[in-house]
């Protein structure tokens, strides 16, 4: 409730003017507003009058009823505010619950603290022009400001809160703060202009302003069928109380939609609400939609208003998409109630990603009879996927599948934001070789509003054919130095295969590792395709060899996987030495 203050302000008046009969006495004795001169200005000759009064910029309290709190600047503790005490800047005032306090400054004006507010002073100033400024910090609660007209262009009266700056020039401007920091600015008579976030906006005799921490000043204009905002509130009586409700359209959106929001208003105390309004701190305009019954401008104790804002949801968004809505009305007793709600839309960013990898498989029997497929699924967007799959293309084409392996670990078959699916297909070869197999897979994820993702993964498989063949031929000779028979062996290696071979070598089954003579013509170590490699070993035979001297050599040799191939030749030479044995 806003006191009355009649009686007591003509009593102020008295004493504002003792006040500036004092400040002439401290003016000509130390120089104004503590500018530290220390000799007394030429004091005026004969009759004449200095063109700015000296005036002590000075505050002091007149007005106290119930407990009232001063905290006074480098004070360790709040001690109890008297009558007739002096504020100086750095000091705080509290008025506590069912209490008020009024202020009046040097220049006349005045400010009136209702029950529950805080108010500190910041700045009192006169300049040596004769301009003056009075800067107040409010940080909660309701205040009445009576501000002296300033005629002097460079005057001030400032009222700071934790989300505006309120200027004043003759008039009267009521500010309510409530615990967030939220502003009601009200201009009741005059000049008024609000500050906040680098915008500034004059408000008209009788109209209101909102302000939010952190978002420009808004005009309270007629939301519900006649009325305007508010804040705070509260007192003895009967009961005022409002009540907020916010409801999305819905609680899952994806980017590029738009999100309906609606507010149910309803009268939870016992006295009808005039200026009834609803903000919302990333909403543009909340619009009136129905409620008021007896179409009467009031939110009555049996009305429930509905109010809808639209919101388009961008790709900057943050998710969950969390924004809170202020309703506010005016009670029959001028105070202000508010009532707070939020809403939170998760936006959904579905992404899957997939990546793929192939891998021959060696037959034992010496070549490469498949391709083992290995598909790792990752969740790569901010929501849970459902029907998780994988479709290779290749895999199509012989009828198979690709299969689930491993990685639901809370088996909710949901692909989670921290999990990795394993899936595998086997591709036969077929006679492949030689060819790069290049195919295609996709995997296939829903998010819970059913849009489906995909993502592609493509491998080339390059099809090794490794092979290797022999020709193992001998001749007989005879060593004259040494009187004896015996066999001159030539192995000729090829590479008839699709891919190089390395560690080639030549066992004969009766001589042992036979000697590389000459082949490789790049030198490169590898049996390559074009090239044919010679090996040779030497033999002397005796007449346990039988009639025949037979055996076989096997070549081998080692693909890029490490996998071994092998191929054997054999030949029959005549032993001489067994029909000198006398066979």
């Amino acid at each position: 409730m806003r006191k009355k203050f009649l009686p007591i302000i003509i009593v102020a008046i008295v004493a504002v003017c003792v006040v500036i009969a004092g400040s002439q006495l401290h003016w000509w004795g130390g120089g104004p507003s503590g500018d530290g001169g220390t000799q007394p200005p030429e004091p005026p000759s004969g009759n004449e009058t200095p063109e700015h009064p000296p005036v002590t910029p000075s505050a002091s309290i007149f007005v106290i009823e119930g407990s009232v709190l001063v905290w006074k600047a480098g004070a360790a503790n709040w001690t109890e505010a008297q009558v007739g005490m002096t504020l100086k800047p750095g000091d705080v005032i509290k008025s506590g619950d069912g209490s008020s306090a009024q202020i009046t400054f040097f220049d006349g004006s005045t400010i009136d603290l209702e029950a529950g507010t805080e108010v500190e002073v910041v700045s009192l100033a006169v300049a040596q022009a004769g301009s003056t400024t009075i800067k107040l910090k409010q940080t909660i609660g309701s205040t009445i400001s009576r501000v002296a007209r300033l005629v002097d262009a460079a005057s001030t009266y400032e009222v700071e809160t934790p989300a505006c700056v309120a200027a004043v020039r003759g008039s009267v401007m009521l500010v309510d703060v409530i615990e967030d920091g939220t502003t009601w600015v009200t201009n009741q008579e005059g000049n008024i202009c609000v500050t906040a976030q680098g915008v500034t906006k004059c408000i008209g005799k009788g109209r209101k302003y909102i302000i939010i921490p952190g978002y420009p000043p808004r005009f309270v204009a007629s939301s519900g069928p006649t009325g305007g905002g508010g804040g705070g509130g509260g007192g003895e009586g009967p009961r005022s109380s409002i009540a907020l409700e916010k409801t999305p359209s819905a609680t899952q959106v994806h980017d590029n939609e738009i999100i309906t929001y609606t507010y149910v208003v309803t009268n939870t105390g016992d006295l009808a609400l005039s200026n009834v309004t609803v903000a919302d701190d990333d909403v543009g305009y909340v619009y009136y939609q129905s409620g008021d019954e007896n179409e009467n401008g009031l939110l009555d104790v049996d009305e429930a208003w509905v109010y809808t804002a639209t919101y388009y949801v961008s790709q900057y968004d943050d998710s969950p998409l969390v924004n809170e809505a202020i309703a506010s009305g005016v009670d029959t007793q001028s105070r202000t109630v508010t009532a707070r709600a939020t809403a939170s839309v998760a936006i959904l960013r579905p992404a899957i990603a997939i990546d793929k990898a192939g891998e021959l498989v060696w037959n034992e029997e010496g070549f490469y009879s498949s391709i083992e497929y290995t598909y790792t699924i990752t969740n790569s967007g901010n929501t849970p996927l459902y029907y998780i799959s994988v479709i290779d293309d290749k895999i199509q084409e012989q009828e198979g599948e690709v299969t689930y392996q491993s990685g639901d670990d809370d088996e909710d078959e949901i692909l989670d934001l921290d999990e990795t699916w394993i899936f595998t297909a086997t591709y036969w070869l077929s006679g492949k070789y030689g060819e790069v197999i290049t195919n295609t897979a996709t995997a296939y994820g829903t998010d819970a509003l059913g849009l489906e993702v995909t993502a592609e993964a493509t491998a080339s498989v390059d099809i090794l054919q490794p092979a290797i063949a022999i020709e193992k031929t001998g001749a007989l000779f005879y060593d004259y130095e040494l009187y004896q028979y015996y066999i001159s062996y030539n192995y000729t290696v090829r590479n008839p295969g699709s891919t190089p071979l390395s560690d080639i070598s030549v066992i004969d089954g009766i001589i042992g590792e036979a000697t590389y003579q000459s082949g490789d013509t790049n030198d490169n170590g590898l049996l390559d395709t074009d090239e044919t490699w010679m090996f040779t070993a030497m033999y002397y035979p005796g007449s346990e060899d039988g009639e025949y001297v037979t055996n076989s050599a096997t070549a081998y040799g080692t693909d890029p996987l490490c996998h071994t191939v092998s191929a054997w030749d054999d030949c029959s030479i005549p032993n001489p030495y067994y029909y000198y044995d006398g066979y």
